[in-house]
């Protein structure tokens, strides 16, 4: 059986990396194997360097290449990841994974690069069996990076600025309504960690009996 491919997307700060935990505590307490996955990739920069390459613009350790160069890195960077993934899904394995070719179309858009590149760049990339979009306000998204970084004393990321992710946000409700992604849904992502991972999964659970897992 094919494995599931699941994705989360939303505004800087939005909760991702914490619900991709909270889901795969889930899966794993069921006995089933699980990939949890991140766009750009960092881990493997030797055979996957693109990844790298963008993660290294975004933090200002590399000068930036323009609106356009940075996302196709990480088209470039998403090219290979995808190699990966469809071996794990042909594994009957479940992939989640934070951030997918949904920011690319959304941050790419706030940058000024057009949305018929940015598709053109993106359109033949499998779709997940659900994207899952966990929306919180430009306010509350910088709310929650500066708690991020307020003991750390780094510099925000590139993105990581109040009018981009006010921009972000309208992009990604445009897509809620867009008959041409029905995969990708919305949660609301202001609610408790767990209120919103109850949410996440009875969004999950009718992809799950489909699938007869």
């Amino acid at each position: 059986m094919r494995g599931l491919f699941f994705v989360f997307e939303g505004p800087d700060g939005a909760g991702t990396g914490t619900q991709i935990s909270l889901l795969s505590d889930r899966f794993f307490a069921q006995g089933l194997v699980v990939h949890q996955e991140e766009e750009p990739t960092c881990e493997d920069p030797k055979h996957r360097p693109w990844g790298l390459k963008a993660d290294n613009v975004l933090k200002h350790i590399d000068p930036h290449p323009g609106a356009k160069a940075l996302q196709e890195l990480m088209v470039k960077d998403r090219e290979d990841h995808v190699k990966q993934i469809q071996e794990w899904l042909g594994l009957g394995h479940i992939v989640i994974c934070s951030r997918y070719m949904y920011c690319t179309l959304a941050y790419g858009e706030a940058s000024g690069v057009s949305y018929a590149e940015l598709w053109e760049m993106n359109k033949d990339f499998p779709r997940p069996n659900l994207a899952i979009y966990l929306d919180i306000s430009a306010e509350e998204a910088m709310k929650r990076v500066q708690q991020r970084y307020a003991s750390k004393g780094s510099p925000y990321e590139y993105f990581e600025k109040l009018e981009i992710q006010a921009k972000v946000r309208n992009f990604y409700l445009k897509l809620i309504d867009s008959p041409d992604f029905p995969e990708f849904q919305k949660v609301d992502g202001s609610l408790t960690p767990h209120q919103v991972h109850s949410e996440v999964v009875a969004l999950i659970t009718p992809r799950m009996e489909q699938h007869r897992w």
